[in-house]
């Protein structure tokens, strides 16, 4: 399953394996599959506990719609990668290819600001993304 953010507020799109599209919403604590509406929704729907998953596995934005930092061993920031001089050359790092959940690539790329983690898919997007772009 892929997990995407529909938008902040905490509304998730899934998109199944069988071609079957879902739209979670992790603050309602609801699910539009028929699954969650006729079981209990106490336990959740497996499009539920996915989206969860993906979001404390830091694989997608939160709720509020930011993007969250990854640890070093997923591509995240470090200290040590962190920038202070703000040039957006050594700044922005990318493009990086994406992967699924699988490993498998995407076919899209995108761009990570080194400073604050931010990522976006355009690197016009990060001009303006922390202090260190400002200065």
């Amino acid at each position: 399953m892929q997990v995407t953010l529909e938008r902040a507020g905490g509304q998730y799109t899934v998109y199944a394996e069988s071609g079957n599209t879902y739209t979670v919403d992790v603050i309602e604590d609801t699910c539009t599959c028929a699954d969650h509406r006729e079981n209990d929704p106490e336990n959740g729907c497996k499009h539920r506990r996915r989206v969860e998953m993906e979001i404390r596995a830091k694989r997608v934005p939160t709720p509020d719609g930011r993007i969250p930092k990854r640890v070093a061993s997923d591509g995240g920031v470090t200290a040590e990668s962190q920038v202070e001089d703000g040039n957006a050359t050594s700044r922005i790092r990318g493009p990086i290819p994406e992967f699924d959940a699988y490993g498998a690539w995407t076919g899209e790329e995108y761009y990570r600001c080194r400073a604050c983690g931010a990522e976006a898919m355009r690197k016009r997007d990060l001009e303006g993304c922390c202090e260190a772009a400002k200065k």
